[in-house]
């Protein structure tokens, strides 16, 4: 737990940027005001529009033929940082010289960077300092970032069109180079492309910068960059087509009401006391604190802001924890940011073992278990609602975001801070330890997605008398199997199995990565099974309509026949195929003898054959799928054929059980 740990202040540092990073940055040499060419910077200065060509050709210089030397084209840059922002503090104003490229995101960046800085056209809601300084920098990459992936998603113009997740990988897209032009991205890149160039965007949301560390003139940079691409499309008439954004709403049902109500009003209730916890925490620098007592009590902050604020912090927190716990004081690349590597992301911080040595990752023994649960369930797990990557990648609704999250996140933040927490809090912290229930375990969601094909599958009803030799196999495993779980029915078995499984079983219980992986293929092969069905169904009725036609062709005739034969065979199989595969899943996901489970997952070869036959197993129903698209059901019926090839795929499934 965090209080046994010893020697904090051996991992607290000055600055948690390496030498060549701030060397990079020019951190503490002031800006360099020697340009004398002040009108060639702009096409049009009350515009607000760069003369690109000029400025790449003055400020851009190369390692090789393609490498820029970040350090000393920044250098160069400095002498043009101040001029720009003074012509943009004069003349700019997001509706006219920005609304094209923001769009959707105009409403955020109004409110999150433009009222946050000097803008003279701007009428002031709040006093300016380090902190909305703070706001407007780590609100405008995330905003940026999703512009430029909506412009890519505008240029491909398909809706199919994967679009790259990293911005350093959306900088690189070549429709993005033949519309923009080299130059402006290159200049785009000075500010976030690897951990060589100036990187502002990861230093700042993953927690590497002090509050003295965040240089404005870099924002107001980026703005004018953001004014020449408006400028771009305009010429061009290019709209930009938005991409859905991830809406906190669709997965409030999937939260436990009681969960939300157990945080309702926490930083009012014990103001007092947090402010104490964290003057006297060792885990928080005198150059944090500040920033820290602001997020915890400026009551006037969004609840938006208060995420973009808090998030790199509790991420700073949890790179020390990580860095304490499995005793990394000498390799200091987890806290500090160097430029000859990417930095360790939050899932790496929570994965089971170090992602440097494979060793075990001794952080999640660390913490508390309860709350690594509140941890896992609002920033890892896969199905709830990644605050952290949705935030800082610019994809989440701020207008979903309610109080719920802010509390919650708060009081995860006191934790890690205090070690003497319990002392502060006391029955509060009791209550939320008893309490609180896990949202979004995999295998809480595993559970919910076998309980909806039950509900929704009108043919898992069926028990067949058959002479076939896998069908009896089958059900002599199944009665071994009742036997074994002292179960009565057959398929009841299914829904028994479903509801005694109470979610508390697995509720600290971090998944190792082949216990995800496992989780992983038997959650796709249930979505596929769940999404045939669906166009099983479509199909069947549509069939249905044709049975009335008289006037049909022969070859359509013939397929309605093939179609009602395959029905048949396909109800008789997925019977057999579904009571399998739930006591696959009982056997190595849902299992209460841990110690045979953990013997199967270091049995690597079995682990990796059982691994194949089920990739094997998510494939013949992704056929099944486009066989159904083109009623091929011949194919089908031979896919799935209980005397031939399937039978050997169920042999093997039954090897396992």
């Amino acid at each position: 737990m965090l209080e046994s740990l010893k020697d904090f202040k051996n991992f607290n540092f000055e600055s948690y940027l390496s030498d060549e990073v701030q060397d990079i940055l020019c951190l503490n040499i002031p800006l360099n005001d020697s340009v004398i060419e002040v009108n060639n910077i702009w096409l049009n200065k009350l515009e607000c529009d760069l003369n690109i060509d000029y400025l790449a050709n003055r400020i851009l210089i190369f390692e090789d033929s393609s490498s820029i030397d970040f350090k000393k084209t920044n250098q160069n840059l400095r002498g043009f940082l101040n001029l720009i922002k003074i012509n943009l503090i004069e003349n700019f104003h997001p509706s006219n010289h920005a609304s094209i490229f923001l769009n959707s995101e105009s409403d955020v960046f109004f409110s999150q960077v433009f009222q946050n800085l000097e803008f003279k056209q701007c009428e002031k809601k709040q006093i300016l300092n380090n902190l909305t300084n703070e706001l407007a920098y780590l609100s405008i990459f995330p905003i940026f970032e999703r512009c430029i992936g909506n412009l890519i998603y505008s240029l491909k113009s398909c809706d199919k069109t994967k679009i790259p997740f990293l911005l350093r990988d959306l900088v690189n897209e070549s429709v993005l180079t033949e519309l923009l032009g080299q130059h402006l991205i290159n200049l785009v890149k000075i500010l976030f492309y690897t951990p060589r160039s100036l990187n502002l965007r990861n230093l700042s949301w993953h927690g590497f910068l002090n509050s003295d560390q965040y240089d404005s003139n870099y924002i107001y940079f980026l703005i004018a960059l953001i004014t020449k691409i408006n400028h771009v499309l305009k010429k061009a008439k290019i709209t930009l087509k938005p991409r859905p954004i991830f809406n906190l709403n669709k997965i409030r049902s999937l939260w436990f009401e009681k969960n939300i109500d157990l945080f309702k009003n926490f930083r009012s209730n014990f103001k007092n006391k947090i402010m104490d916890s964290i003057e006297k925490s060792i885990l928080i620098e005198k150059s944090r604190l500040e920033k820290w007592n602001n997020i915890f009590f400026n009551f006037n902050l969004s609840n938006f802001s208060l995420l973009t604020l808090v998030l790199p912090e509790l991420e700073h927190l949890l790179r020390k924890l990580y860095s304490i716990a499995n005793n990394l004081e000498n390799l200091c690349s987890v806290q500090i940011a160097f430029t000859n590597e990417f930095y360790l992301t939050l899932d790496d911080l929570l994965n089971w073992y170090q992602i440097s040595s494979n060793r075990k990752n001794y952080l999640l023994d660390t913490i508390d278990k309860d709350l690594c649960v509140l941890i896992f369930d609002l920033f890892h797990y896969q199905d709830g609602p990644r605050l952290r990557d949705h935030l800082s990648h610019g994809e989440l609704d701020f207008e979903t975001i309610d109080d719920f999250y802010v509390e919650i996140l708060l009081f995860i933040s006191i934790k890690l801070i205090s070690s003497n927490l319990n002392t502060y809090l006391g029955a509060f912290s009791e209550r939320v330890s008893k309490n609180y229930e896990c949202n979004f375990h995999p295998i809480k969601i595993l559970k919910k997605e076998i309980f909806e094909i039950i509900e929704n599958s009108s043919i898992l009803t069926q028990n067949f008398d058959s002479q076939i030799e896998i069908v009896s196999k089958i059900h002599l495993t199944m009665e071994n199997f009742k036997q074994k779980m002292n179960l009565d029915n057959e398929f009841e078995l299914v829904v028994y199995r479903y509801e005694c499984f109470n979610y508390s079983i697995c509720k600290t219980n971090i998944f190792k990565p082949n216990e995800l992986k496992l989780v992983s293929i038997f959650r796709n092969i249930l979505k596929e099974i769940e999404k045939y069905l669906i166009k099983l169904n479509d199909k069947r009725e549509i069939n249905k309509e044709l049975m009335q036609n008289k006037n049909l062709r022969e070859r359509q005739r013939k397929n309605l026949e093939s179609f009602q034969i395959f029905q048949t065979n396909f109800e008789h199989f997925f019977n057999l195929y579904f009571r399998l595969l739930f006591m696959l899943i009982d056997k190595y996901i849902f299992a209460k003898d841990l110690i045979i489970l953990d013997q199967f997952y270091v049995d690597e070869k079995k682990y990796n054959e059982f691994l194949k036959i089920l990739k094997n197993n998510l494939k013949l129903f992704q056929n099944m799928s486009s066989f159904c698209d083109s009623n091929k059901w011949i194919e089908s019926s031979i896919s799935i054929d209980l005397n031939k090839d399937f039978k050997v795929v169920l042999n093997k499934l039954l090897c396992f059980v």
